[in-house]
């Protein structure tokens, strides 16, 4: 038993520091990405309901309750990071599928991403991603722009 939590955590760990470096190295290529997220989790924190507030108690105390189970929190960590994938993954097979079969070079490249997503997830996500990138670069959204045309009932384009 002790041989395989400690396969899990290896796993995890390797997991983790893989996700971390990845997220380290785009930060690097693209450091203004990095303020962005910096003020609009900002802005998040700023808007704390009371409903936070007794949700992140409610998680404390499950920690407390539980410390003496590394277990439960090896499985937890790794459940955590299986929806963090899945809603990375589900946001670019979405993606995929809102474009049209002109929007690729041939004739058959939606359904082989498509296939590649779905059957070699991991790998065809990464590899989307970066095609994605490429090809359709996000638009930067300035939010304080944004804000103040939402008080003034300026439509806001598309």
């Amino acid at each position: 038993m002790d041989l395989v939590l400690t396969a899990i955590a290896l796993l995890l760990a390797l997991a983790v520091t893989t996700t971390v470096a990845l997220a380290l190295a785009r930060a690097i290529d693209r450091p203004s990405w990095i303020l962005d997220r910096l003020r609009s989790g900002w802005r998040l924190l700023v808007r704390i309901n009371l409903w936070h507030v007794m949700a992140v108690v409610a998680v404390l105390a499950l920690l407390l309750a539980t410390a003496e189970a590394p277990a439960f929190w090896l499985l937890f960590g790794g459940f955590a990071l299986l929806v963090a994938f899945a809603r990375a993954w589900i946001k670019q097979m979405t993606f995929l599928m809102s474009l049209g079969d002109e929007d690729f070079p041939g004739r058959f490249d939606k359904l082989v991403w498509a296939l590649l997503l779905v059957f070699l997830a991991p790998v065809g996500y990464w590899t989307f991603r970066a095609y994605r990138d490429s090809h359709w670069p996000e638009p930067t959204i300035d939010l304080e722009t944004r804000q103040a045309s939402k008080a003034s009932g300026t439509p806001e384009m598309a």
